[in-house]
């Protein structure tokens, strides 16, 4: 495989004896170096070597992209990278943090109970009471698989039915539901065939 079958050429980086541009290596699309000399001793000792040969009468080594970093291993980015950089639209400067955030108010939590006072229901408990003359002593008649408190305020008494009659229910709701599943096939198959 030739050198630009293999690798683009992106810019000039260096000019003199040694020719260096940035390069992309086209199967990956990782950044690279690809340096040019007339003789080819001048590219001798170059370290991290991807690939060698010559190209338009031209010897060149082409050779992994230097990771920039400072002298204390972090990251540097380069001047000219970072002057390119747009400043940031309306978008991003509206989600931007201007100042600090405003300190979270901790909940206080509610003093417990003196002993002996039963603790009364809150205002939204009380919202959804029946009015009743005097206060209802807590009782817990709810048991394992029973409905609550809460479940039962919302019930409508049920008078009891027949089990003949909840049969002939259960019946009818299970025909209704596979008539309108046949129904929902039947138009399903017709809009896609």
């Amino acid at each position: 495989m030739n050198f630009p079958d293999r690798f683009e050429l992106l810019d000039l980086l260096r000019d003199g004896d040694v020719q260096t541009f940035r390069a992309r290596e086209r199967a990956t699309g990782r950044t690279c170096e690809a340096h040019f000399a007339t003789a080819p001793e001048l590219l001798d000792g170059l370290g991290g070597v991807m690939d060698r040969g010559s190209h338009g009468g031209k010897s060149y080594v082409v050779t992994a992209e230097p990771i920039p970093l400072d002298s204390a291993g972090a990251w540097r980015i380069k001047p000219q990278e970072a002057a390119a950089q747009p400043a940031p639209g309306d978008f991003t400067r509206m989600f931007q943090l201007r100042q600090a955030p405003e300190p979270v108010a901790v909940p206080v939590s509610k003093p417990a109970p003196a002993p002996g006072k039963t603790a009364q229901p809150g205002e939204f408990t009380r919202a959804f009471q029946r009015p009743s003359a005097a206060p209802a002593a807590p009782t817990d008649a709810s048991g394992p698989g029973q409905p609550g408190e809460f479940t039962r305020m919302f019930r409508k008494p049920v008078p009891e039915a027949p089990v003949a009659a909840s049969h002939s229910r259960s019946r009818l709701l299970v025909i209704v539901i596979v008539v309108l599943s046949a129904m929902a096939v039947f138009v399903l198959v017709r809009t896609l065939y």
